[in-house]
């Protein structure tokens, strides 16, 4: 039980960014404030590393994964939110394709997008409790 409850833990932050996504989405915010964006790519990415930091730690407490030297527990953690950024820019395009929403503006609107939760993750890993371990 007490497993379950880490795991539940690991994904509340992203959750609540994710619901603030959708409640911004519906009430048009993303129309009226095109900038706004930014903020929430920036805390997708600190969310997703959060989450891949807290996870990496329940499994090193269940002993399924064993200590990293620093540089490669970042570059681990960075490549798990670079992939994140991507999966969620594919998910845009489809919705895009799928629903003729407007999600993505071009080529550079979706590189900015994955820059700044690139800068995100950078940004939450350094902030994570478990940084240095």
């Amino acid at each position: 039980m007490k497993l379950f409850r880490r795991l539940i833990g690991a994904f509340i932050f992203p959750v609540l960014v994710l619901t603030l996504h959708v409640f911004l989405y519906l009430l048009g915010i993303y129309e009226s404030y095109t900038w706004m964006d930014i903020p929430m790519h920036f805390l997708g990415g600190f969310s997703a590393a959060f989450t891949y930091m807290f996870l990496i730690d329940i499994l090193r407490h269940e002993n399924l994964m064993g200590k990293m030297h620093f540089l490669v527990y970042f570059i681990f953690v960075i490549s798990l939110v670079s992939l994140t950024a991507v999966l969620w820019e594919f998910f845009e395009f489809s919705l895009d394709m799928l629903f003729e929403a407007y999600n993505q503006k071009g080529l550079g609107d979706t590189l900015g997008d994955i820059l700044i939760g690139l800068i995100g993750g950078i940004v939450g890993f350094f902030f994570h409790p478990n940084a240095r371990r």
